[in-house]
C-alpha cells in the first residue's frame, strides 16, 4: 500500500503526534518526487540541473530541497505545444482554471489524480466540517457541465458522496439563480450548508437584505473560497464575517474559509478557530523574495508541494502571498497538530528574484 493510502486509513489525521505526523509528510511527498523523478525525464532532467535526486531525501527537512517550478511557468508550458512532454501520465482529463482574472488554462488530470483528491479531501473536509449524509449544500458556482472548471469538478467529485444533495446556486455566467436558492433556504426539513466565492456571497447576502428575507441555519456551515477573484473587495474579512453571521443568524465559528489551487489541485480548509490547516498530503514551505525559507510569521510566497497530482510534477512556487501561522511541530487552538497558514494576496513575478526556467530549456 502507498503512502498516500496508507494515511487514509488513520483516523482523525489532523490530531497525530508531531514525529508521526512530520514522518508520514515526508514519506508521502518523498514517494510522489520518486514517482515522477522516475517517470518524467523533463522534470528529471530540471532535477540534475538542480543536483537534486531521491537519495538527497533523507528526512521531513530536506523536502524544501525538492525542486520546484513556478505557476507562471505552469501556465506557459500547458499553454503551448510541450504540454505532452511536461506529463507524467498522458492519459489526461482537461480541467481549465476559472477564467475570472485572466483567459483561463486548461490543467491536464488523471483519474488517479481526481481519486487522490475526492478521499483525502473528503476525509478533510469530514474532520473540520463535520457534514453529514442527511444534511444538503447550496454550492455558488456552475455545475461543470456548465464551466468544465476545475473548482466546480473537485466541488461536486469532493463534497457529492458527503452529503444528502448539492444544489447548485448560479448559472454559467455566475448569474445567481435566485428562485432555486430561494426555495433552498426556506427549506425546514434539513441543515443547509452554503460554500461559494466571495463576490457571488456579497451577492447572495444583498439580495437577501433587499427582500427583507429573513433566514435561520444557525447549524450549518458558511464556506467562502476563491477570494473576490479581481473584482472590488466591498468590505474587510471581519465586516464579512459579521454581514453573513447577521444575515443568516449563524455561528462565527461556523463561518470557514476554504483556500484552493488549481496548479496543485489541493484545497486548504480552516477550523471553527479559523485557521487554514495544511493537510498531511501536502508541505507548504514560504519564501522570500531570493527564494529562501521565511520563519513562521513572516510573509512570503507560498511553494506548495502535493503529493495529490500524479499527471504532472505538482511542486510549485504561487502566485499567493502567504505566512505560516502555526510550525509543523505546533498545535492550533482547536486541538489540531501541524501546520496552518494565512493567505495575505498576491505577488507578482517582478517581484521575485527567479531564475530562468521556460518551457524552451527543459
Amino acid at each position: 500500500m502507498s503512502y498516500f493510502d496508507r494515511l487514509l486509513q488513520i483516523s482523525n489525521i489532523l490530531e497525530i503526534p508531531v514525529i508521526e505526523g512530520k514522518k508520514l509528510r515526508f514519506e508521502v511527498i518523498k514517494e510522489i518526487f520518486v514517482f515522477h523523478y522516475t517517470n518524467n525525464p523533463m522534470y528529471k532532467k530540471y532535477c540534475k540541473k538542480c543536483k537534486i535526486s531521491p537519495s538527497s531525501l533523507k528526512d521531513f527537512n530536506d523536502l524544501n530541497k525538492i525542486p520546484f517550478l513556478t505557476t507562471w511557468f505552469l501556465k506557459e508550458i500547458f499553454s503551448s505545444d510541450r504540454k505532452l512532454e511536461f506529463l507524467t501520465n498522458k492519459n489526461i482529463i482537461n480541467l481549465s482554471s476559472s477564467g475570472t482574472t485572466q483567459a483561463p488554462v486548461f490543467y491536464p488530470f488523471d483519474e488517479e489524480t481526481l481519486r487522490r483528491s475526492t478521499l483525502a479531501h473528503g476525509k478533510i473536509i469530514n474532520e473540520l466540517l463535520q457534514f453529514s449524509s442527511s444534511q444538503e449544500l447550496l454550492i455558488l458556482l456552475p455545475h461543470p457541465r456548465e464551466s468544465g472548471t476545475g473548482i466546480s469538478k473537485f466541488h461536486k467529485d469532493t463534497y457529492e458522496p458527503l452529503v444528502k444533495k448539492i444544489w447548485w446556486g448560479v448559472d454559467k455566467d455566475f448569474k445567481l439563480k435566485w428562485k432555486l436558492i430561494k426555495d433552498c433556504l426556506e427549506k425546514s426539513d434539513t441543515t443547509l450548508h452554503i460554500i461559494g466565492t466571495h463576490f457571488i456571497w456579497y451577492e447572495l447576502l444583498m439580495k437577501l437584505k433587499k427582500d427583507k428575507l429573513s433566514v435561520a441555519l444557525p447549524s450549518s456551515k458558511a464556506v467562502l473560497t476563491g477570494g473576490w477573484k479581481g473584482r472590488e473587495k466591498k468590505m474587510s474579512n471581519k465586516e464579512f464575517y459579521n454581514f453573513i453571521a447577521r444575515s443568516l443568524n449563524i455561528q462565527k465559528r461556523n463561518i470557514r474559509e476554504q483556500y484552493g489551487n488549481i496548479d496543485v489541485y489541493t484545497v486548504f480548509l480552516s477550523c471553527e478557530c479559523n485557521r487554514l490547516h495544511v493537510h498531511p498530503w501536502a508541505y507548504v514551505s514560504i519564501r522570500d523574495k531570493n527564494l529562501e525559507e521565511v520563519c513562521v510569521g513572516e510573509k512570503g510566497v507560498a511553494v506548495i508541494l502535493t503529493s495529490i497530482v500524479t499527471s504532472y510534477p505538482a511542486f510549485i512556487l504561487t502566485s499567493d502571498k502567504c505566512k505560516l501561522t502555526i510550525d509543523y511541530d505546533e498545535k492550533c487552538e482547536c486541538g489540531r497538530i501541524g501546520p496552518t497558514i494565512e493567505v495575505c494576496g498576491r505577488i507578482k513575478k517582478e517581484e521575485l528574484n527567479l531564475p530562468e526556467v521556460n518551457t524552451q530549456s527543459l
